[in-house]
């Protein structure tokens, strides 16, 4: 797993790459926690995503509580296949903000 962040005038630009699963859900938060006082918007993306499972739901669902908290947005600006495929089978795409069309 890998994290890469640039922000500029308070846009939050978040690149993650690889697994974000149970086996690196902890380090990824602990990153993730880091960039969010400064974050006035935070942009995910999440297209390099290889392996996505409920613990990266739950980090996802936890980013956006904490945006939601500031009173800032979070939005999801691409998403790997393994992202959308767990997201739309538990019906998440929209709450994670992610609205695209569910997979035929």
């Amino acid at each position: 797993m890998t994290l890469h962040s640039e922000t500029h005038d308070g846009h939050c630009k978040v690149q993650i790459a690889g697994e974000l699963t149970i086996y690196s859900a902890t380090a990824i938060k602990s990153d993730l926690a880091a960039l969010l006082d400064d974050a006035e918007l935070l942009d995910l993306a999440l297209a390099d995503v290889s392996e996505f499972d409920s613990a990266g739901v739950q980090v996802l669902l936890w980013l956006k509580r904490e945006m939601a908290e500031r009173g800032r947005p979070m939005r999801i600006s691409s998403a790997s296949p393994s992202v959308l495929d767990v997201l739309h089978l538990l019906g998440l795409a929209d709450d994670v903000g992610y609205a695209v069309p569910s997979p035929v």
